[in-house]
């Protein structure tokens, strides 16, 4: 389908100039480029936007795809990681929020609490009592609503080669606010 092969350039491109090219994550590279990351689209069976559809039925096919993906990460050790590409259903910030929140429920109640993690970009992420133009936004804004899928075991091993890996989040802010919320959003719009 094309629309699926012009999403996943968008999020290929995106990983590569903004999340490892801007170094908000030190870790992406490696797994970029041993290409042991899965990027799976994401399509709802539902169109949202018919008078039928819920949200509710929207939440459960989309959770239902976050525990296949981390089925796929048990059956194959070769993948390090998934991006969990979202279609438009999940454009709304709020709705997909919510979908974070469940995300974390259904690790916990798949037993996967301590396997895996969830980590999540979005067009409009806005960290909370922050302005929504502000520069940091963009340490987490993606062409696509994202739900990213990680080993805990490889987040534990990676973090053990950074030293202060805590600042990590702090240097992310500094650096985005440096380049400027224009920077980004001039990134995106070419996606």
């Amino acid at each position: 389908m094309k629309e699926n092969i012009e999403i996943l350039s968008s999020v290929r491109n995106w990983l590569e100039k903004i999340v490892i090219g801007e170094n908000f994550c030190p870790f992406a590279k490696n797994p970029f480029e041993a290409n042991s990351i899965v990027f799976k689209v994401f399509r709802a069976l539902e169109n949202k936007n018919e008078p039928s559809a819920s949200i509710e039925k929207l939440l459960m096919e989309t959770l239902s795809a976050i525990v296949e993906c981390c089925e796929e990460l048990d059956n194959n050790q070769n993948i390090e990681t998934t991006l969990l590409i979202l279609d438009n259903s999940w454009l709304n910030f709020n709705d997909f929020l919510v979908l974070i929140e469940a995300a974390d429920e259904i690790l916990d109640q798949c037993d996967y609490r301590g396997t895996y993690q969830v980590a999540h970009f979005h067009p409009d992420y806005q960290f909370a009592g922050v302005a929504k133009t502000a520069a940091q936004n963009f340490t987490n804004r993606s062409p696509v609503p994202i739900i990213h899928i990680l080993r805990e075991k490889s987040i534990s091993n990676a973090l053990m080669s950074v030293k202060n890996p805590e600042k990590i989040p702090t240097r992310n802010v500094l650096h985005a606010e440096k380049k400027g919320a224009a920077y980004f959003i001039e990134i995106l719009n070419d996606l």
